[in-house]
């Protein structure tokens, strides 16, 4: 920090001086002091941590964010959930007793000097000009953008899953005979292709091989920083882990490539796949609303939110894109 100079802007000079890119402060700042021994030596600092967001997009794909100190010195940053840290031959989280405070309930949701919930803002976005991904890879998995060649594929996708998919979708569904027209679902890509140009609603289609099995869809309300995922696997792909690696791999994308403050997906009560996915995930049951979905025969049933404010967890999908 230089003379004159607050610890925020202290803090934004020293992202824009070493990475490059322009963070937003999300609060106050949270005050810390530690007293210490390094070398022999007594140490006694006071902290101002802050919790910032990156912009949409930097250092998408990237575990690890190499830099270089004024003095020449090469440095890098990796992510690591705090579960990860301060064990054994691990990595160390300083100053002590910082992972402890980090933990404690309420945390993720930014508590003030005195303990009060901040009440996160709204972000003023632009979403057209945000970086997204067109190809994503796991293990097994190719997830692609809509695209007009995809239109055979995606029906005989979708006729051979009619019976599976229509209790869950059947309001969003054409006819057996239209689901089963390559070119009724060329006209469907066309629109998907329009929204994800708009970054209004960010489709993705799952490819095991070159068979498409599925689709991932990505609904973002970027000023919130929220983004709703929906999804469906074929019927001859389901019960291989498909939709855990997809879902798995479109959190973390999710949160390390769109900035994502939350992630949340849902379902109607009956459909306990769907329910056994979320909980694998560790996703968070936060709401249960009576008649919300409406079965194919009128049948009115509750319908169930998940939620996730972090990619704690998701450690183990290993995720690449472009």
């Amino acid at each position: 920090m230089e003379f004159g100079e607050t610890a925020e802007a202290a803090l934004l000079r020293e992202f824009r001086e070493e990475l490059g890119i322009e963070v937003e402060v999300l609060g106050p700042p949270t005050f810390f002091e530690n007293i210490y021994t390094h070398e022999g030596s007594l140490g006694h600092e006071v902290l101002a941590l802050f919790e910032v967001a990156f912009p949409a997009g930097s250092f998408q794909g990237q575990s690890r964010i190499e830099f270089v100190e004024d003095n020449g010195t090469p440095c890098h940053a990796e992510w690591f959930s705090l579960s990860a840290l301060d064990l054994p031959k691990g990595p160390q989280l300083f100053p002590v007793g910082l992972k402890e405070r980090l933990n404690r309930p309420g945390a993720a949701r930014r508590r003030g000097l005195h303990g009060g919930v901040i009440p996160p803002k709204a972000r003023p976005v632009d979403p057209l000009p945000i970086s997204v991904p067109t190809e994503v890879e796991t293990a097994r998995l190719h997830l692609r953008r809509p695209l007009p060649t995809m239109a055979d594929a995606l029906a005989e996708a979708r006729i051979e899953s009619f019976a599976s998919l229509h209790p869950w979708f059947h309001a969003e569904m054409g006819t057996e005979a239209e689901e089963a027209d390559p070119g009724w679902q060329a006209a469907r890509l066309a629109a998907e292709v329009t929204a994800f140009n708009q970054r209004e609603d960010l489709t993705y289609y799952i490819f095991n091989a070159d068979r498409l099995i599925g689709m991932i869809s990505l609904r973002p309300l970027w000023r919130r920083g929220q983004i709703k995922l929906t999804y469906w696997i074929r019927a001859s792909a389901q019960r291989q882990g498909y939709g855990l690696e997809a879902v798995g791999a479109m959190a973390v994308l999710a949160f390390d490539a769109l900035s994502a403050r939350l992630v949340t997906t849902g379902h109607a009560e009956p459909n306990l796949g769907s329910a056994r996915l979320a909980h694998a995930l560790g996703f968070e049951k936060v709401a249960r609303q009576p008649l919300a979905c409406e079965l194919p025969d009128g049948t009115l049933v509750a319908g169930i939110g998940y939620a996730r404010e972090n990619r704690d967890g998701l450690k183990g999908h290993v995720v690449t894109w472009r």
